[in-house]
C-alpha cells in the first residue's frame, strides 16, 4: 500500500503523528506512533505502529516493515495520540 492511500485511513487530527513517526524511522532505523485508524467496518481504533526501516549495501533506505497492533482496549477513545521516541 503506497502511503497517500495509509494516510487515508488515519484520523485527520492524528495524521502529523504517523508522519513525524516516519520520518523518525528514516532517521534512527526505528520508530513508534499511537493514533487512531479506520477499519474496514468504518470504525476508529487506536493502534500502535512499530516500524523499522532496512537499507541497502550502501547505506539508503530500501524499504519499511510495519506492524500494527490493535490497542484501543488499553488507550481508550479518550486519549490524545501518542509519539514515542525510544523507537521499540
Amino acid at each position: 500500500m503506497d502511503t497517500q492511500t495509509a494516510l487515508t485511513m488515519v484520523h485527520p487530527d492524528d495524521v502529523a503523528v504517523l508522519q513525524a513517526a516516519t520520518i523518525r524511522s528514516l532517521e534512527s532505523v526505528t520508530a513508534e506512533a499511537e493514533y487512531r485508524q479506520r477499519t474496514k467496518a468504518g470504525e476508529w481504533i487506536w493502534v500502535s505502529n512499530r516500524m523499522a526501516v532496512v537499507n541497502d549495501e550502501c547505506g539508503r533506505p530500501w524499504y519499511r516493515t510495519s506492524s500494527i497492533r490493535d490497542i484501543t482496549e488499553r488507550t481508550g477513545a479518550a486519549e490524545a495520540p501518542q509519539e514515542r521516541e525510544d523507537g521499540f
